[in-house]
């Protein structure tokens, strides 16, 4: 998990046995147990997770920009719109789908 709240929101969301837990305790246990590392609990699989497909995407994101400005350079301003930023938004989609089938 990269944010701490979203680790300690997870721990909150399993805690057994005490009804009454809130996340302010849990967080103070965590701290109290295994200091201040706990709150990064999952830090490096995620980053090793999710590395690589921005790696991808920003790399071919900008070779897009660089082959349309080289290759294509008359092209019309709502055209160069939908191809920048229209077609990057649906190859994001379709990487996070992609990477969500992963999580399951």
């Amino acid at each position: 998990m990269l944010l701490p709240s979203e680790v300690v929101k997870a721990k909150t969301q399993v805690v057994v046995g005490n009804m009454e837990a809130s996340s302010s305790d849990v967080y103070k246990k965590m701290i109290t147990r295994n200091g201040i590392r706990s709150l990064f609990v999952g830090f490096d699989a995620q980053i090793m997770r999710d590395a690589p497909f921005y790696a991808f995407f920003f790399g071919t994101y900008e070779l897009n920009c660089y082959l349309f400005r080289t290759y294509v350079p008359s092209m019309p301003e709502e055209l160069n719109y939908f191809l920048r930023y229209v077609l990057t938004v649906l190859f994001h989609c379709l990487f996070v789908c992609a990477s969500c089938i992963d999580d399951l």
